[in-house]
């Protein structure tokens, strides 16, 4: 089941047996009692929220961003917290927010495996974003000005690169070279 089934799941319908989902253990890392403030420090500069698929998720990791920038305890009750000062805790998505972070508290996260976590999830949107990248090329090329589209293959593929270079950071892999 992807993040997008689980959003369109009933309510209350359970979820096949298997892991918790990668981004849910990054989350339950970052708020693990005993996290090292360094370690969230470090993931928190390489998974940009946008790496989330989950928007819930998004909302959360913002949260966690936010509250890490000010110096803050980064735990569950403070999250929360954060979540609802922001007004992100709007009525109609309250339940699946609240049941995003109870999954990330309950998931048993490691507080050691942060960038483990980190490197799954940021290498899940780097693929998603390769495969929105092909998708919308086509289209792009076949409606847009013949002086806009390499300036644009320069920008996406910028980004691409980016995206790479913080996956092999994660990773611990060797920077990529310059073609």
């Amino acid at each position: 089941m992807t993040i997008a089934d689980e959003r369109e799941a009933p309510a209350g319908a359970l979820a096949p047996a298997g892991p918790p989902p990668a981004e849910t253990l990054l989350l339950g890392s970052l708020m693990a009692w005993f996290a090292a403030p360094q370690e969230v420090t470090r993931v928190l500069a390489l998974v940009e929220d946008e790496d989330l698929e989950d928007p819930f998720h998004q909302q959360i990791l913002a949260a966690i961003r936010s509250l890490v920038a000010a110096g803050r305890p980064c735990d569950p009750v403070t999250v929360q917290a954060e979540l609802m000062r922001i007004g992100a805790v709007s009525e109609d998505h309250a339940a699946r927010r609240s049941k995003r972070l109870m999954d990330a508290v309950t998931c048993n996260a490691s507080d050691l495996a942060g960038l483990e976590y980190a490197a799954v999830v940021v290498a899940s949107a780097y693929r998603r974003r390769y495969l929105a990248l092909a998708a919308g090329l086509a289209g792009f090329a076949a409606t847009q000005p013949e002086a806009e589209l390499l300036p644009y293959l320069v920008l996406v593929g910028t980004q691409c690169r980016s995206h790479s270079e913080r996956l092999a950071q994660l990773r611990g892999d060797a920077p990529i070279e310059p073609i």
